[in-house]
C-alpha cells in the first residue's frame, strides 16, 4: 500500500507517519508504520515555530497580531496583484491559502494538478519545454519550495 489507498504514499502516508498520530489514533499506526522514514518536514516545522514562538513570547499579544494580521494582508496582495492566475482566496492567521486558476476549464486546478506543480516547482524542468527560450530557460531551472 505504498502509492495507493487512504495509507499510501500518495494520501495519509505522504504528509505523516506512525510517529505522529495521537493515542485516539492507534488503529492507524499500523497502516502508517514505515521504520525507514521520519517526517523531517515536520520536525523542521516545530523547530521553526518553537524558534518564533520563543522570539515573541515577550511581545504583548496586540503587537503579535497586528504584525501577522500585517504580514498576512501584505502576502495577500503581492499575490492578487500580480496577475490573475493566482488568487489568495482563504487567510487564516498566518496561513495565506492560494488557488492556481485553470484557464483551460476557466475554474480552479484540482489538487492532482496542484500535487504534480508543487513538485515540478522542487525540479529543474528547463529540459521539459523544448520551446523556451534562454530566459525561460533559467527560471525553469530555478527550484522554489513553498508551503504545502
Amino acid at each position: 500500500e505504498e502509492e495507493g489507498g487512504m495509507f499510501g504514499g500518495r494520501g495519509l502516508g505522504a504528509f505523516l507517519t506512525d510517529k505522529e498520530l495521537p493515542s485516539c489514533l492507534n488503529g492507524w499506526k499500523g497502516s502508517l508504520r514505515r521504520e525507514d522514514t521520519n517526517n523531517v518536514g515536520l520536525a523542521l516545522r516545530w523547530e521553526a515555530g518553537l524558534a518564533g514562538m520563543e522570539a515573541l513570547a515577550y511581545v504583548p499579544e496586540e503587537q503579535r497580531t497586528n504584525a501577522v494580521m500585517e504580514w498576512a494582508n501584505a502576502v495577500s496582495a503581492m499575490v492578487n496583484n500580480t496577475d490573475t492566475v493566482l488568487d489568495a482566496w482563504c487567510v487564516e492567521r498566518s496561513i495565506v491559502s492560494i488557488r492556481v486558476a485553470n484557464k483551460a476549464t476557466d475554474g480552479w486546478r484540482s489538487m492532482t494538478e496542484l500535487r504534480n506543480l508543487y513538485r515540478w516547482m522542487s525540479k529543474d524542468v528547463s529540459d521539459i519545454v523544448p520551446d523556451a527560450t534562454e530566459e525561460e530557460k533559467v527560471a525553469l531551472a530555478q527550484t522554489a519550495y513553498i508551503g504545502q
